[in-house]
């Protein structure tokens, strides 16, 4: 199940040449471990085992590299000419899934086409968006922290900063039936509603503010394919790093009720919170590469084509880089963590994310006196996904 899962998300379609490896091989429990972790209310254990293996490690059944060390990780995130981005191609063929000047045209068009860093727009819209779910908080005296906030925060400011139109939204909102870690049966509903909504905005000249307007309007007279593209890149970026990150550091919050009072004292701190719950929790478990030449990374001989996965999560809990690496501590340095990867892959919306996600928190600390679980943390769903760490549902009671 897991092989098949790795090759529908990663590859596509082609097989991978079998690699005759000569070093021992982890048994396929292993490789389990390393993956199975994302859906663990506490992967603290899972994440050693899977740094203890060894720096890389390779499963013949599988057919994949397996690399935790943060520094091993960094390397392949860092250098795009031997570790390549082609097994997302399908998922996005201009940005994630393209590397070298391709890449850099296209992210060159979003940074210039969006206002990534208006922190002022960010922080108003996510402040007065607060304002209303607090007042609506406190009157349930409760509150879904996944589906009430977690995934309609970020979808609302998408929608925002892309431009649509309230009927351009729910048409986009209408297709999103399937579980959201379901990215197969989301991805093209969501890309079939953009490209008609792009034809409309064609046909009738409509002049709109937003990102999809600066894209359409471009001087580099992009096609509507690489519109919609860029769009449904933005719409998936938008969303799934916040609708993890925000339950799961209200769920920090209910569970140790000094910070609230700390954060409340300390606004300052708030960056090194969201920075340690985002190391900690690793929304994005995995990235996938594809060896583009024979290399050698950290000892091991990796041939052409082979699929590396680069396991994020595991490195953000190195405890080479990272002292007592289970624990947020306030004295580390922000972002050094790769959860929002590195080199030219590394999130163009992580300014976005960050700010929103600050802004959130600094809202809760200051709206509510306690946030309490309605029921025990061991019993929380995480969605049974290996990619992307995010919890499914939790009801938090405030006062």
């Amino acid at each position: 199940m897991i092989k098949r899962k790795i090759r529908r998300i990663f590859e596509r379609g082609g097989w991978l040449e079998r690699h005759q490896s000569h070093v021992a091989s982890p048994d396929g429990a292993s490789v389990l471990r390393m993956m199975r972790a994302t859906t663990l209310p506490d992967p603290s254990q899972f994440l050693k085992q899977a740094i203890e293996s060894g720096p890389v490690v390779y499963d013949p059944d599988r057919e994949c590299w397996v690399v935790v060390k943060h520094a091993l990780v960094r390397e392949a995130l860092i250098n795009e000419r031997l570790f390549s981005s082609e097994y997302i191609k399908e998922f996005d063929p201009f940005l994630a899934g393209m590397d070298g000047e391709g890449h850099d045209f296209f992210a060159s068009i979003l940074k210039r086409s969006a206002a990534w860093f208006d922190t002022q727009f960010m922080q108003s819209f996510t402040r007065n968006w607060m304002d209303g779910f607090l007042q609506r908080s406190k009157t349930k005296g409760s509150f879904d922290a996944v589906n009430e906030i977690g995934i309609v925060l970020p979808r609302e400011f998408t929608i925002q900063f892309l431009g649509l139109s309230p009927e351009e939204s729910q048409r986009v909102l209408s297709v999103l039936k399937a579980p959201r870690s379901d990215i197969d049966k989301v991805l093209h509903p969501v890309g079939r509603q953009f490209t008609e909504i792009i034809k409309q905005r064609n046909q009738l000249s409509d002049q709109r503010t937003g990102l999809l307007a600066a894209l359409m309007e471009s001087e580099e007279k992009l096609s509507h394919f690489q519109v919609m593209q860029l769009i449904r890149h933005i719409w998936f970026a938008g969303t799934i790093t916040l609708t993890g990150l925000i339950p799961a550091c209200i769920l920090r919050l209910c569970c140790d009720h000094d910070l609230i009072s700390r954060l409340r004292d300390h606004p300052e701190k708030v960056k090194h919170f969201v920075s340690e719950v985002l190391r900690i929790e690793s929304i994005t478990q995995f990235v996938p590469r594809k060896c583009a030449a024979d290399t050698v990374l950290g000892n091991q001989r990796m041939s052409e084509g082979h699929l590396v996965l680069l396991h994020l999560a595991a490195a953000n809990r190195d405890p080479e880089i990272f002292e007592n690496p289970n624990e947020i501590q306030w004295d580390r340095t922000p972002y050094k963590h790769l959860a929002f990867g590195a080199g030219p892959h590394s999130c163009l919306g992580r300014v976005i994310a960050m700010n929103i996600a600050e802004t959130c928190i600094k809202e809760l600390v200051n709206g509510f006196s306690d946030l309490q679980l309605a029921s025990a943390k061991a019993t929380l769903p995480y969605e049974r996904v290996v990619i992307f760490r995010a919890l499914r549902k939790f009801i938090v009671n405030v006062e």
